[in-house]
């Protein structure tokens, strides 16, 4: 096991999984089972295999099953937070800020596979933000190239600079987010009386008009293979990718 200096983090697990329909009808998303193992219980093992101390996840839809699940596999340092409405990415960190605390943590998504080359991704990005500097970093973004995202069809989230910042443009866009991320809760705080919100707006509001740069984000490239899972069909495809 490694010893993460960063020392928590935050599963995305509360959504309605809709594009995963009809599965997600009687099973949360997070526990829908890629090789016979739950979502969620990849995401757990990758963080807690590098030496993260406490996770928090988010619950809503079929938030009993989720409780269940973690309550039988006898976790410790795991805590879940129940959303009696949905508050989406941004408003479901600061809903759990209590547990998380006041330093960086990990932030990830519970619908997506990181499979580690070498280096581990967390490590990476880990020694990124701990050697960072002079530089201002309240995001730090695990990204990959479009054409190496297994299971994905979009046309990418963001750009690179030559400065490592992330940035946006009309064009096409060259990376991929793997849904993992360090964050500094500070950049959370003019939303705090917010509600329901995405982390998305918190880029759209630091976003520069001159040039699609998001201030203070920066980018980590992932070495390894990396699996997005939002359908049925992603899991057959995720399935068959592990096998091979």
């Amino acid at each position: 096991m490694n010893s993460s200096k960063i020392k928590n983090a935050m599963i995305f697990a509360a959504g309605l999984g809709t594009r995963m329909r009809p599965l997600t009808l009687t099973t949360p998303k997070p526990l829908a089972k890629v090789l016979d193992k739950p979502l969620l219980e990849y995401k757990i093992e990758y963080l807690k295999n590098y030496g993260i101390e406490k996770i928090i996840i988010n619950c809503h839809h079929l938030a009993e099953q989720v409780e269940d699940y973690i309550t039988k596999k006898q976790y410790k340092d795991i805590i879940l937070v129940k959303e009696d409405t949905l508050l989406d990415t941004g408003g479901g960190l600061i809903n759990a800020l209590e547990y998380l605390g006041n330093e960086p943590f990990f932030v990830t998504n519970s619908d997506t596979i990181h499979i580690d080359s070498d280096k581990s991704g967390l490590e990476s990005m880990e020694h990124l933000w701990l050697n960072k500097q002079n530089i201002n970093m309240d995001m730090l973004m695990l990204l990959i190239e479009k054409d190496r995202a297994i299971g994905y069809k979009g046309n990418g989230d963001f750009n690179i600079t030559a400065d490592n910042n992330l940035q946006w443009q009309q064009d096409a866009q060259d990376f991929v987010y793997t849904g993992l991320m360090i964050l500094d809760p500070k950049v959370l705080l003019p939303y705090s009386d917010r509600g329901k919100f995405s982390l998305r707006d918190i880029w759209i509001d630091n976003t520069s008009k001159s040039n699609g740069v998001i201030k203070n984000t920066y980018a980590s490239i992932f070495e390894g293979s990396w699996l997005h899972i939002d359908s049925v069909e992603g899991i057959k495809n995720a399935e068959l990718t592990l096998k091979n």
